[in-house]
């Protein structure tokens, strides 16, 4: 590696080439600048222009919280649905005496009744070839 020379010259705190353009500045300036930037940056924080970038622990803390908040939500949903449990008891179903294997027409249905296991009709009704079931 060769050893490269450099000449250049300061000058009110910047740095100047042999040609006389500025190429950078000192590190007193250096610092002076940084600490406009700081206050600059603190007062925008201040005002809400920059929303600072929150830690991980920060992060963790409102998680967290919010899934408490949750939980609490669902502990009290689930309290008042074992409650409501409680008041209303639905009537037993009623057995209607039929066969498992009839299968009922509702009233909306216009089909028969009809015994799957030996195709017989019931009352009232046509053989199921007749009306249409197969």
């Amino acid at each position: 590696m060769q050893n490269l020379r450099f000449t250049g010259y300061v000058y009110d705190n910047n740095i100047y080439n042999y040609t006389g353009e500025q190429i950078g500045v000192n590190l007193a300036r250096y610092q002076e600048v940084e600490q406009a930037l700081v206050k600059c940056k603190n007062r925008l924080i201040e005002l809400g222009e920059i929303k600072v970038p929150k830690t991980p622990e920060q992060f963790i803390e409102e998680q967290q919280a919010l899934l408490d908040k949750q939980t609490f939500a669902i502990n009290q949903l689930l309290e008042k649905v074992n409650e409501l449990e409680l008041h209303h008891q639905p009537a037993p179903a009623k057995h209607t005496g039929e066969h498992e294997s009839c299968v009922a027409a509702s009233i909306t249905d216009s089909r028969p009744v009809v015994n799957k296991n030996k195709g017989r009709r019931s009352k009232g009704n046509k053989p199921a070839q007749d009306a249409g079931i197969a």
